[in-house]
C-alpha cells in the first residue's frame, strides 16, 4: 500500500503501538481498528487517549467490562466511538 499510495516512510508503521508511541506526533481524526476481537481494547484504549476518534469493528470487545472501559476512555478523551 505504501508504494500504491506513495506514502513516506514516516507515515508507514508495522504496528499500531507505534502510532501510540508518546513521542510520535497524531497523523489523523480517526482510527479505524481492524484486529483480532481480544486486541480491540488494548488499542481502542491507548489510541483513544492519545485522541483519535475511533471506529471499531464488532464485537467492541471479548468482555462487558472492556467494552465500559472503552466507552469511558472515550468520553474523557472526547473522542467518537
Amino acid at each position: 500500500l505504501q508504494k500504491i499510495y506513495s506514502l513516506e516512510d514516516k507515515y508507514v508503521y508495522d504496528d499500531w503501538r507505534q502510532l501510540a508511541d508518546s513521542n510520535v506526533e497524531r497523523l489523523a481524526d480517526c482510527a479505524l481498528i481492524t484486529l483480532p476481537d481480544r486486541e480491540h481494547r488494548e488499542a481502542a484504549v491507548q489510541l483513544a487517549k492519545k485522541g483519535y476518534h475511533i471506529l471499531l469493528e464488532k464485537p467492541m470487545a471479548t468482555k462487558i467490562e472492556h467494552c465500559k472501559e472503552i466507552v469511558q476512555v472515550c468520553r474523557d478523551n472526547n473522542v467518537l466511538l
